[in-house]
């Protein structure tokens, strides 16, 4: 599949359904866990309103107009229902469309969140994965350290 058309962009409330078949799709498949699609459109609904406060970034993967992938992503905060780290970047979330894995586009979604955290004069990013294999090849360094919610293995970069 050759593209010509590939843009990330902040979401927008058109956007909506789309994103949460993604998200539904990215807990049933990635994190194999079982979830109500009304609760999805409940945490949805949530993320969409802690963007639109800026207490997370969200943004969408497009890939020949259609939403292929989001990345959630903050400076750690006491704002924030997730802060472990305050004044570190923190990557939520990340998600690719299974169709477009293996392309590159997460490597660029992981590098659009670095450079606006960059930009907003942020120096370590961290996250929490079981995904170790990519993380690394993104330049992030596994710690000791876990994620006091989800008990993953924490991964830092130094920007």
């Amino acid at each position: 599949m050759i593209t010509e058309d590939i843009k990330i962009q902040p979401y927008e409330d058109f956007e909506y359904k789309q994103f949460v078949d993604m998200f539904y799709s990215y807990f049933l498949n990635d994190l194999e866990m079982e979830i109500e699609y009304s609760q999805i459109e409940e945490v949805c609904s949530d993320i969409v309103e802690s963007a639109k406060k800026r207490v997370i970034f969200f943004d969408l993967l497009i890939i020949d107009g259609n939403p292929k992938g989001f990345i959630i992503y903050q400076i750690d905060s006491p704002e924030s229902d997730w802060c472990q780290k305050i004044g570190f970047g923190f990557i939520r979330e990340i998600f690719i469309e299974h169709d477009c894995r293996k392309k590159g586009f997460g490597k660029l979604l992981v590098s659009h969140a670095e450079e606006i955290l960059k930009s907003m004069n942020v120096k370590e990013i961290y996250l929490t994965s079981d995904n170790e294999k990519f993380w690394i090849k993104c330049g992030y360094m596994k710690t000791d350290e876990k994620g006091y919610k989800n008990q993953e293995p924490i991964y830092i970069k130094r920007l």
